[in-house]
């Protein structure tokens, strides 16, 4: 096969449907050479799949459980975490979102009606959080600089 797209989607397929495989692994790479992702089971029916820079650095990685999203965590370049998504029954319950210095700047639990958002200053003190029922405001708490409770606001 000379197409790279028709190859790599032939071995997807192969990949997928060959229960030899169920702890094995494929790699794909960009068409300069270097390697874009690596597709194995790291165990009984969880697939992660890992995506690459072209610089080698890892870019993203995506964990399925029984073909339903289980957590997905995105990097800068730099190697620092960006953003971690947790799932539950292929939805989102968990997002930590990170400042580029590593450090959590967002972390928001959502389940089917209720969400809380708490936001972190650089120094990783709590500045506020929000929480949420049926997508409506219904609590906002403020932290000063020391994460103390400055102010508490019910809607």
């Amino acid at each position: 096969m000379k197409n790279p797209i028709v190859k790599a989607l032939a071995l997807t397929v192969l990949f997928f449907i060959n229960p030899a495989n169920s702890e094995g692994k494929v790699a794909f790479y960009y068409p300069t050479g270097e390697l874009e992702q690596v597709k194995e089971f790291v165990s009984n029916n969880v697939l992660r799949v890992t995506y690459y820079y072209k610089t080698s650095e890892v870019k993203e990685i995506n964990e399925f459980l029984d073909n339903q999203p289980l957590k997905a965590i995105v990097y800068h370049k730099s190697g620092n975490v960006k953003l971690v998504h947790e799932y539950t029954d292929g939805k989102i319950l968990k997002t930590i979102h990170h400042h580029k210095t590593g450090k959590v700047k967002i972390v928001q639990f959502t389940n089917d009606q209720i969400s809380k958002i708490t936001y972190y200053q650089k120094t990783g003190k709590v500045s506020q959080i929000r929480e949420y029922v049926d997508g409506i405001k219904t609590k906002v708490i403020d932290f000063d600089n020391n994460g103390e409770v400055k102010k508490t606001k019910e809607f």
